[in-house]
């Protein structure tokens, strides 16, 4: 049965094989520390001479274990390091004095693979990690501060991280920060069919991921619909008296006000209120109502946009087309005397007569006899081939 809460102290050499996988860990990991002990000994003394603190009877884990000391050397090493050191016993203020000496680690340029946890040090998980990081903090202290005086610990380090290709860069639900990794191509290209990666000349269009082709697929069909934006913009300031002017289409359509007094000035009433706030939640309801007003003049679904399509202009393109669709579909309209915009559509949702009246009276058979069945189409290999060649399938589709 394997040991629980054991005393790691008691072995010598690697953890034996019966105990569980913490104790083994526990174990490897307090016989690494042992061997630090003398490492451990220059850590406090150099901490000790920069804070004037004295350890005393603690371990160097209770006695650094709420931050305030670590804090206090940064601000020796380096004056307003750390503009304010938490004084309270409550355990989340000490954990934060601990992140802020993790921070000013990293304004050092101490690189991640050197840096210890929170948890190595508040709840002592890994004092091992601490005591080696302490001694790389070291060096880099005697190469950044040469005219600090006092003991010196570990070796001088040089070291500059600056994450320059990352400045500005938003991370995407689909691409991540893909974008902005630094990649080393390896007979790699941009994704083209029909050519060869090793010819390409570019080799960047490896690095970014599905978010962008659909970005610069979706790109290219608002450039297409240049033409048919300007008659849109034209269409709507004819019809409302708004000028767009110096403002992008999307941002002058973006709060639904505009939207909406075109609805209105198209079918009286259709819109009953438009929010003239400023504010997401308004907004998006502005363009929630116009896209009623859209379905109620005849717009079928499948020419419809979504609210993100122009609010957070997630596809231009699309919005564009369902204009398109309102303006042709308002020209059905009896009454309608103003300017055309692209053709006449009629759309009508006919009522599913067949359902009317009808009660469902068991559970599995449901709407089963009720449903509408598109009969398969003569398509593919067999396509103008007649009925007649086929008698099974003439008796089927009689059934």
């Amino acid at each position: 049965m394997a040991a629980i809460g054991v005393d790691a102290a008691q072995f010598k050499g690697p953890a034996p094989e019966h105990l569980s996988l913490d104790d083994q860990i526990a174990v490897d990991r307090a016989h690494k520390y042992a061997e630090l002990s003398g490492l451990e000994a220059k850590v406090v003394h150099w901490i000790e001479y920069h804070t004037g603190e004295s350890k005393g009877s603690q371990t160097i884990g209770e006695w650094l274990h709420n931050g305030k000391v670590l804090c206090s050397l940064a601000n020796k090493i380096q004056p307003g390091s750390v503009k304010k050191i938490n004084e309270t016993d409550i355990p989340a203020k000490q954990r934060e004095n601990i992140g802020h000496f993790q921070a000013f680690c990293r304004r050092l340029d101490m690189a991640e693979c050197s840096m210890f946890s929170t948890n190595d040090v508040y709840d002592q998980k890994n004092m091992g990690t601490f005591i080696q990081s302490m001694n790389v903090l070291g060096g880099l202290v005697q190469e950044k501060f040469k005219n600090l005086d006092g003991p010196k610990l570990g070796v001088p380090v040089q070291s500059k991280i600056k994450d320059e290709k990352r400045t500005g860069i938003t991370a995407t639900q689909m691409g991540g920060l893909s974008a902005a990794m630094e990649h080393q191509p390896l007979h790699a290209a941009r994704r083209v069919l029909g050519v060869d990666a090793r010819d390409a000349k570019h080799v960047d269009g490896h690095v970014h991921g599905l978010h962008k082709d659909v970005e610069e697929i979706a790109l290219a069909r608002l450039q297409k619909l240049k033409p048919l934006e300007e008659e849109i913009v034209t269409w709507i300031q004819v019809i409302t008296g708004c000028s767009k002017g110096e403002q992008s289409t999307s941002s002058w359509l973006k709060d639904g006000r505009v939207l909406c007094q075109l609805a209105n000035k198209i079918v009286p009433g259709a819109v009953p209120h438009i929010n003239e706030k400023a504010g997401a939640f308004k907004e998006r309801e502005n363009i929630a109502n116009f896209q009623k007003a859209m379905r109620k003049v005849g717009v079928p679904e499948s020419s419809m946009f979504g609210t993100d399509d122009l609010y957070e202009e997630k596809d231009l393109a699309t919005f564009l087309l369902g204009i398109g669709a309102y303006a042709g579909a308002v020209q059905a309209r009896p009454g309608f005397a103003g300017p055309a915009l692209g053709p006449k559509v009629s759309h009508f949702m006919h009522t599913d007569q067949k359902r009317s009246g009808l009660t469902c009276t068991s559970q599995y058979v449901a709407m089963e006899q009720a449903m509408e069945v598109e009969r398969p189409k003569e398509t593919g290999p067999i396509a103008g081939a007649k009925a007649a060649a086929w008698p099974l399938a003439g008796a089927k589709a009689g059934a």
